[in-house]
């Protein structure tokens, strides 16, 4: 009998470790013979290359509803034409930021209610993921390693990185994840040390998959 597969969003503010860690337990669950496919939004797909440009862009000031409609204009396509067919092959699909970011980022962090981007979601087919990994980090420590990370790439700070914007960002993940209620949402502290981390998010994303394939 085929896998079905599992489709899980890693989540947090910027300087959580996200990528990083989407990038470790890839190679992790690739070891235990697990086939992976791994993506990122906005970004994931050609066209969400473009969209993530321009929504990075700080020429452009859009306005946030303008903002919603390009981020679900790419997530739509990248779910029908990437996501889907993968989840469908039994793939364990891993993607850096989904749904949650839109709710935190053009939802509660410039002080609206994300249910209108809810309402506008309602009318697609885009799946929810199986699993939500929030790696959890105080605004502090956040923005220590933005300040770093920037640092030592001499990097322009990119688009969603002002402090103001950051804090707002960290309260609106926490006011989110307090109404979870169906245990969809495993929150792990991304200070403790990058491999503590990584075999969290392994052994949680392991549990999903034992349970969606028993």
């Amino acid at each position: 009998m085929k896998n079905s597969g599992l489709f899980v969003a890693i989540e947090g503010v910027d300087g959580s470790g996200k990528t990083l860690q989407v990038k470790r337990v890839a190679t992790l669950l690739k070891q235990h013979n697990h086939s992976i496919i791994t993506t990122r939004e906005p970004g994931g797909s050609s066209f969400g290359g473009q969209i993530r440009e321009i929504l990075c862009d700080p020429n452009q000031k859009l306005d946030v509803v303008s903002e919603v409609f390009l981020l679900l204009a790419d997530r739509h396509e990248h779910y029908m034409k990437i996501i889907s067919k993968k989840l469908k092959g039994g793939n364990i699909v891993i993607s850096d930021r989904y749904l949650d970011s839109t709710f935190v980022y053009q939802g509660y962090a410039v002080n609206r209610d994300p249910q209108w981007i809810r309402d506008l979601l309602d009318k697609t087919q885009i799946k929810t993921p199986d699993l939500t990994i929030w790696l959890y980090l105080p605004i502090d420590d956040a923005l220590a390693r933005v300040e770093k990370r920037n640092s030592e790439q001499s990097l322009i700070k990119p688009c969603y990185e002002q402090v103001d914007f950051l804090t707002k960002v960290v309260k609106g993940y926490e006011t989110l994840y307090a109404q979870n209620n169906n245990n969809s949402v495993k929150k792990i502290d991304a200070r403790l040390p990058t491999e503590e981390v990584t075999d969290s998010i392994f052994r949680a994303i392991i549990d999903a998959w034992a349970k969606k394939n028993n």
